[in-house]
């Protein structure tokens, strides 16, 4: 049985593809050629990228979850100041988050090129320019590092919180992998 799945994870670690992220965002560019953004939706970002940085955002241009969501994380705007000026942008298309195929909010999706590293955004405008959804995430999967400046960037009392949320996981599940392996008898 331990044998089979080995042999299982050997084939699909050997038949999955690498994971590329500057291949991948190329190709979502290239694919985004005919399209265009939502009106407005660059400027907005660049605006909105600018405020963060200067660690004065205008919270009547955003809704007012996103608002709140920006107030909660300080440090991420200390996070996008340290990157330095912006230097490119790419359209990489946008779509609608929606449960039914044509229903939803419109998002645009963006490569963005600071002078220390690259960031892909999204942005969903409302009615009257108002940002409804913005968010970025690096180019490539997360490091250790990255881990932890994302939990460095809540405040104490949040972070506390998940801590604990994930330590009520963790104390969960251990008893019940361990009832299921104990029932393996290997």
């Amino acid at each position: 049985m331990l044998l089979a799945s080995a042999l299982v994870i050997a084939a699909s670690w050997a038949l999955t593809p690498p994971y590329e992220p500057r291949g991948s965002a190329a190709a979502d560019e290239q694919a985004a050629k005919g399209e265009t953004p939502a009106p407005g939706a660059e400027a907005a970002l660049l605006r909105v990228i600018g405020e963060l940085q200067e660690g004065h955002p205008v919270y009547a241009r955003m809704n007012k979850n996103l608002a709140d969501a920006i107030r909660a994380q300080p440090g991420e705007q200390r996070r996008l100041a340290n990157m330095g000026p912006v230097k490119s942008v790419g359209y990489l298309g946008g779509g609608r988050a929606g449960l039914l195929p044509g229903t939803g909010i419109r998002f645009d999706r963006f490569r963005v090129t600071f002078q220390g590293q690259t960031l892909l955004w999204i942005i969903a405008l409302g009615e009257h320019g108002v940002i409804d959804r913005l968010g970025f995430n690096k180019v490539g999967l997360p490091t250790p590092q990255d881990v932890m400046d994302g939990y460095a960037s809540f405040p104490a009392g949040t972070r506390a919180l998940r801590w604990a949320e994930q330590f009520a996981i963790l104390l969960l599940l251990v008893p019940l992998l361990g009832r299921f392996v104990l029932r393996l008898r290997l």
